[in-house]
C-alpha cells in the first residue's frame, strides 16, 4: 500500500471498483483515457508477451487491444513497455496526456519494429465519452 509521500509519485491512482461493483464517474469532474496497445503482423511474437502500461507510475499488466481507464480530469503520465527475453521494460514510451472532463482521450501505442528500441505513443485526439473506443490509425 502507498501512502501519501511514498510510491510512485504524487499522482493521481487510478479508479478501479472494490470488488467488482461498478460505478458511474461524474461527467464534470472525471474523463477517461481510451489506450490502443499495438503491434504490426511481422512482430507475430508479441502475442506471447503481455504489455505493460502504467498511469500515473501505478502499472498493470494489459494485454493487445483497446482499453478505457477511468480518470480525474487533469495532465496524467502515461507509460508503455512489454517484456521480451532478457528484459522487462523493452519498447518504453511514455507521454503526459491531457484529460478534459466529460471526454475520453485517445492514445495509441505502438511497438517498435527492432525491439529495443523505443516504442511510439502519442495522442490521436478527445472524444465525448458517449462515443464507442474503437481507434483508427
Amino acid at each position: 500500500m502507498n501512502y501519501p509521500g511514498q510510491g510512485p509519485g504524487p499522482h493521481t491512482q487510478p479508479y478501479a471498483p472494490a470488488g467488482g461493483a461498478s460505478f458511474q464517474l461524474d461527467p464534470q469532474t472525471h474523463g477517461a483515457i481510451d489506450v490502443q496497445l499495438g503491434f504490426t503482423g511481422l512482430q507475430w511474437v508479441l502475442y506471447l508477451v503481455t504489455p505493460k502500461l502504467a498511469i500515473n507510475g501505478y502499472p498493470a499488466r494489459k494485454p493487445w487491444g483497446t482499453h478505457r481507464v477511468p480518470m480525474p480530469a487533469g495532465q496524467h503520465h502515461v507509460a508503455v513497455s512489454f517484456p521480451y527475453m532478457f528484459s522487462s521494460d523493452c519498447g518504453a514510451a511514455q507521454l503526459a496526456v491531457p484529460v478534459y472532463a466529460g471526454h475520453a482521450t485517445r492514445v495509441i501505442y505502438q511497438a517498435p519494429f527492432m525491439m529495443w528500441s523505443a516504442g511510439s505513443l502519442r495522442v490521436l485526439g478527445y472524444v465525448p465519452m458517449g462515443t464507442p473506443q474503437l481507434l483508427t490509425r
